[in-house]
This record gives C-alpha cells, structure tokens and sequence, in this order.
C-alpha cells in the first residue's frame, strides 16, 4: 500500500533536486558563448533577408546572445570569419533586467531549500523549527518560488516574443546596453532581428529555456505541496496560522523513512516453518557413525 506522506517527501526532493540541475544547465549554456545562448535564432535567406520556411527547424550559429555578451559572425579578411562581440549590459534590457535577477533569485531558493532540508535531517538546530519567526519566514521561503516562477514565465514570454534581440531599457540609451564602440544596439538588431525565431512555447524557445522553466515549475510545485501539508497538518486552522510554517509541513526525516522501510521487510514463510527450516539446515554426522563395530569393537 502506498504511503503518500513518504511519498510526497520523495517528490518534494526529487523536484528541488531537478530543478537545480535544470538552472545550473541553463546557467552553464547562458554564459557559455559556444552554447545555445537564450535567444532562438533561425535560418534566413540571406539573399532577400526572409525567413526560409523550408529551413526554419535548423538553427543559424552565426548569433549568440547570452546573460553577459553579444555575437555576430563576419566575414573577415580572405573570407575568414570571426566572432564579432560585444559585453551585453542585462540591467539596461527592456526585459533582462527582471529575467537575469529573477532567475538568480529561484536558484537561490533551492539552496536555500536544501538548507532547511540538511538541517532538518540532522536535527542541527532543534529549536529553529519551533521559533515563531522563523516559522514566518518560511512561508515565504515556500510561497516566494511559486509567485516568482509566474512572473518569470510571463517576462520570458515578453523576452522571446519581442520582434527586436536587444531592446534598451531606456530609450536613447544604446550604448549602455552593448559596449559596442558607439554602434549601439541598432546595428547589431540590423543583422540579428530578422533570424531571431519569436515563438513562444515552441520553436522560439532554445532546449536551455525550456529545462529552466521546467524546473522552476517542478520547485513551484513542491512548494505548494509542503504550504498545502502544512495546512492540512495543522490543529489552529485560523487564517493567519497559515502564513506560518508548522515543523510538520517538513514531513518525516527520509533516513527515518528508509530505517523503518528496512526494519519492516518482508521476511520468506518458508523460513518460519520449523520442518522447512530444518530441511534447510546442513545435516551433522557424527564422527562415529560411520564406524563398524565387530565383535563389540568399535573401529
């Protein structure tokens, strides 16, 4: 029979546990300029700057944009090509400078999370769980992730949606966003805006966005099942009892979990059978048995 409780402790970790890989992928791929990037860019035919239907699935490598810089591909000296790239400025973007602090932040909660987890595992500070403050705080360690992850899908979706790569937070302020040598971000939107792919929730979207949102989700989730134990666990039901976090919501220990699952395993009926078990049993013959005896003589 299944246990939920030990059930929801399981999920609780496993989702925390995948959604700090997924953002530390993401993270990894945002900042590494060989990478996706997060921005979505596709084939154009060069000849009429138009999208080339025909080729839109495959992605043009000749764009990076990430967390911290901006790249295009040109052609160079003896048709050589080179990166051309500029130190991108994410607190002067229209959107970066919600998404990039935003996504820092829900990774912060996870540690934050396995914090509490480790703590509470090893019964560290046996009196924090039961101090009247902390309790407070909690339920916003737990609530936090679940309204940031909404705003974070909603600025996302601002992000890729926008027809232009680099928008400046404030209008007249190119130069702040890219450190671009006085060129701005027009140019680099001249040759960037036509292979930027604005699909939300689809082709627009590289596979590092996709695993970030995920799991972001997976944490909002978790926290909703810890805020929803929390209230089915506790006995003063009143509203403000809900913005605090009972030691309960934790759930059990899990090395208190696996103890008690390995102290009730399933043991073999055969084995409580005495004439079963003495059947299994190696025989013992005595030294002596097999000793003729003639005339009384034991040999």
């Amino acid at each position: 029979m299944i246990n939920w409780s030990n059930t929801s402790n399981f999920l609780i970790a496993a989702f925390y546990g995948l959604c700090a890989i997924f953002s530390f992928l993401f993270i990894f791929d945002a900042y590494n300029h060989a990478g996706q990037g997060i921005v979505m860019f596709r084939n154009v035919d060069d000849s009429t700057n138009i999208v080339d239907e025909a080729d839109r699935k495959n992605r043009y490598s000749g764009i990076f944009v990430g967390f911290d810089e901006a790249c295009v591909t040109k052609d160079g000296a003896s048709s050589v090509s080179y990166n051309d790239c500029y130190k991108l400025t994410p607190s002067q973007d229209r959107d970066l400078h919600i998404i990039v602090p935003i996504t820092w932040i829900l990774l912060g909660f996870v540690v934050a999370h396995y914090v509490l987890k480790y703590v509470h595992e090893r019964d560290s500070f046996p009196g924090l769980f039961e101090n009247k403050y902390f309790k407070v705080i909690a339920f916003f360690l737990f609530a936090g992730p679940i309204a940031l992850f909404i705003v974070s899908v909603i600025w996302w979706e601002y992000f890729i949606q926008r027809s232009q790569t680099i928008v400046p937070y404030k209008n007249g302020e190119d130069d702040h966003v890219l450190n671009s040598g006085g060129k701005g971000a027009a140019e680099f939107n001249s040759v960037a805006d036509s292979y930027k792919d604005t699909e939300y929730w689809g082709s627009g979207m590289t596979s590092y966005v996709w695993l970030l949102l995920i799991g972001q989700l997976l944490q909002a989730l978790a926290c909703i099942m810890v805020l929803v134990r929390n209230i089915v666990m506790k006995d003063d039901k009143t509203f403000l009892s809900f913005f605090s976090i009972d030691k309960e919501a934790f759930g059990d220990k899990l090395k208190d979990i696996f103890s008690s699952a390995s102290v009730g395993a399933p043991v073999d009926a055969a084995a409580k059978k005495p004439e079963t078990k003495a059947a299994t049993q190696a025989q013992v013959t005595s030294v002596y048995a097999n000793r003729r005896v003639t005339n009384g003589i034991h040999f």
